[in-house]
């Protein structure tokens, strides 16, 4: 059976990008979402197995996302795709976190695929 990952982007155009990119190197299910509130929603009535997500969302930040994951113990790989700039991470103690600046797929793909989360196509 496939794994799950979910991708948390507002912009649909890098959404699609996502979706398609990831579906042509990886064997794995896709879900989406454009709000903090949704893609937490899925969390909550899904299993995830890994987690894209944009920094700016327009209900909050891509860190409430992650805050639940910590909330809940859980270790689900969180990859925080943002070309934000002025962003301060030092405060992020997630031991399954990884920061990929926007545009830089390659980079996110490979951090992936280091993971071993999901099968390549």
């Amino acid at each position: 059976m496939k794994k799950t990952l979910l991708i948390i982007e507002d912009n649909e155009d890098i959404l699609s990008g996502l979706v398609d990119g990831m579906g042509n190197f990886f064997k794995v299910n896709i879900s989406q979402a454009t709000t903090v509130a949704a893609g937490l929603g899925l969390i909550q009535n899904s299993e995830i197995n890994a987690i894209i997500c944009d920094y700016n969302l327009p209900d909050g930040t891509g860190l409430a996302i992650l805050d639940l994951i910590q909330k809940r113990k859980s270790t689900i790989p969180f990859f925080l795709y943002s070309g934000s700039v002025s962003l301060d991470l030092t405060k992020v103690t997630y031991q399954n976190f990884s920061f990929v600046r926007k545009p830089n797929f390659g980079e996110l793909v490979s951090l992936i695929s280091k993971s071993s989360i999901f099968d390549l196509n």
